[in-house]
């Protein structure tokens, strides 16, 4: 059953899919509270496959709003529809933040029906389709993807040391600005697989995983000719997988002793290539002994974040966007 919460004036938006679909959808029209609404009625609801809320009828905050929709899909799989005619801001993009796609704002009735036949009886709208609303508001994109094909190495100085933690945030901070990324796992970990089993977010698609718009990729897989930029994790540089024919080679290092050294070891390897290295971890003792090495390396450095989140990209937003101004 699909639930249909509305304003008196949008109450036959969906009439035309009841006619023609024979869909049994429920209507309450009116103003709602939707944060005390699910609190009071959640159990009621666990029937419904989809909701449909009009933002005309919520009288919740922003805030509120966000909280009562996640608190909904941590206990039922029901498809979220939300008629938010005409709305740009920051609520649009709080919506794609909780995995909230089928977002409809057209401002003509027929363009709005339309719209609501997509996400309701069609496939629905992806995070791609929503990339649009991200970009209202935030800053354009200063980089300019058409027509590159970008290729960016991402290694580490030893295992375990965070590297398919950032090509991974790399990959989701570059889909944010607008790229078509592919990551490819170029190494023997097998990470990706036990990732896979872990997390439901990454589905399996014509034989390779996809989230959030982005192609994840075994190496040795076919790899499509459409993506802006492709992401190669090699795991730990040694010189048998040498950084080469890239536009950008990132390196990832730490700051404790055995970190420094494994640092110094491949310090001949990267002498004559251009390479941006990345510093987690970083103490204020071990940043007086990386200031060291990089002098003598003369190499462009960066400090980053720890993140506990493969998929998150703008957790070293301001890191990536020096890296990236080179393309």
């Amino acid at each position: 059953m699909i639930l249909y919460l509305s304003s008196n004036e949008n109450m036959g938006l969906l009439d035309d899919l009841m006619e023609d679909k024979k869909l049994v959808i429920k209507k309450l029209s009116g103003e709602f509270n939707l944060n005390k609404f699910v609190v009071h009625d959640m159990r009621n609801l666990s029937h419904c496959t989809q909701i449909v809320i009009d933002l005309k009828a919520i009288t919740d905050t922003e805030e509120e709003l966000i909280n009562a929709i996640t608190a909904f899909k941590s206990i039922y799989n029901a498809k979220f529809v939300i008629i938010a005619e005409g709305l740009k801001g920051e609520l649009l993009k709080n919506l794609i933040n909780i995995e909230i796609y089928n977002l409809i704002t057209a401002e003509t009735i027929e363009e709005i029906k339309k719209e609501i036949e997509q996400c309701v009886i069609g496939d629905g709208m992806t995070y791609q389709d929503c990339l649009k609303y991200m970009m209202d508001v935030e800053n354009p994109s200063r980089f300019d993807f058409k027509g590159k094909n970008i290729k960016i190495a991402v290694a580490g100085v030893m295992p375990r040391i965070g590297t398919t933690t950032i090509a991974m945030n790399l990959a989701s901070y570059l889909a944010g600005m607008g790229a078509k990324v592919g990551y490819v796992e170029s190494n023997t970990s097998g990470n990706l697989k036990l990732m896979s089993k872990f997390y439901d977010e990454l589905s399996k698609n014509n034989g390779f995983y996809e989230y959030k718009g982005i192609g994840y990729y075994i190496d040795g897989q076919q790899i499509g000719p459409e993506y802006n930029c492709l992401i190669y994790d090699i795991g730990k540089l040694t010189d048998k997988n040498l950084f080469k024919d890239n536009d950008i080679n990132i390196l990832c290092a730490g700051s404790k002793p055995h970190e420094i050294w494994s640092l110094y070891q491949v310090a001949d390897i990267i002498l004559n290539i251009e390479v941006d290295i990345v510093f987690s971890f970083a103490s204020y003792r071990g940043k007086t002994k990386v200031e060291k090495l990089m002098g003598e390396l003369e190499k462009n450095y960066y400090y980053v974040n720890s993140s506990t989140d493969f998929f998150d990209g703008n957790v070293n937003k301001e890191a990536f966007d020096k890296i990236l101004a080179k393309i």
